[in-house]
């Protein structure tokens, strides 16, 4: 026997594909589950997820220095079959 929420349910997502809406909210529940347990599981209480909490440690500090990006960008290059330089 399903609960009344589950009726309920039914009858929102059999309304909305008499009206055309071809992709009603838990029809894809309905029809993976088949009808009633997908009703059942429709009408389930999901817990809220709870917001991940802060990161505590801070981000490194990034060198942006123009001599230092050219160091790095240079030996990437150089890492390459072609011997290329950053100017």
């Amino acid at each position: 026997m399903l609960s009344p929420a589950a009726v309920s349910r039914y009858e929102t997502l059999r309304g909305d594909v008499l009206c055309g809406r071809a992709r009603p909210d838990g029809l894809s529940a309905v029809i993976y589950h088949g009808l009633v347990q997908g009703l059942s599981l429709l009408t389930q209480v999901i817990p809220e997820c709870l917001p991940p909490e802060a990161a505590t440690s801070s981000m490194p500090i990034v060198r942006t220095d123009p001599e230092f990006l050219h160091l790095l960008a240079n030996m990437v290059l150089r890492s390459h079959t072609g011997v290329m330089h950053v100017y």
